[in-house]
Parts: structure tokens; sequence; C-alpha cells
């Protein structure tokens, strides 16, 4: 964490004018009050789940044959559309994919 707030702040960030678009699957309250302090983003998104009728429409458009019978995000959404141009890493079976995380 403490690389990713220098990467953005200060003189660092001057120099390199980096700009990083990060997302996050947890609640607001779950992520370290740094990232949210005023000033640090330029902007946030929310994406919550798509009204049934939205999600249904949506998975028409995409050719996908299911029928929602309820809200859905779209990462459930997505998710069914298999094999369809999808980029998929491998996770070493021997490894939790949460602890290749913290090795970077």
């Amino acid at each position: 964490m403490t690389n990713l707030l220098n990467l953005s702040d200060g003189l660092l960030n001057d120099m390199l004018n980096l700009q990083i678009i990060c997302t996050f699957n947890v609640d607001l309250k779950k992520l370290d009050s740094a990232l949210l302090r005023p000033g640090r983003l330029i902007a946030r998104k929310e994406f919550k789940a798509l009204s049934e009728l939205d999600a249904n429409l949506l998975a028409q458009r995409l050719g996908i044959k299911h029928h929602f019978k309820g809200p859905a995000t779209l990462g459930e959404i997505y998710a069914l559309r298999k094999n369809q141009n999808t980029l998929i890493h491998d996770v070493a079976p021997d490894r939790d994919a949460s602890t290749i995380l913290d090795d970077l």
C-alpha cells in the first residue's frame, strides 16, 4: 500500500505524471483511509447491481442465454460469457490467488 501511495502522491508523481486506476471489490469502509483522503482521488465510480430488467437486456445484447430473476452485477453477467475473448491468467495449483497479491 505504501508503494502505491508513494507513486500517486508527492514529488515522485509530479516527476512521472502518473495516473493510477484501481478497482476494489470490497466495501469502502474496509479500504485504508489514506486512499480516500481528500485530494487523493480524481474520480470514484461505484457500480451497483443492475435491475432484473437491465441485467436481462444486457445479457441478451451480449448473446448470453440466461434469464436473471433478480438484480445482477456486471461481474455476474460477464462471468456467463464463456470463452469469448476472456483473458485468463493461470495460478499455480499449489498457490492460493490471494497470496500472489501479497508477493507484488
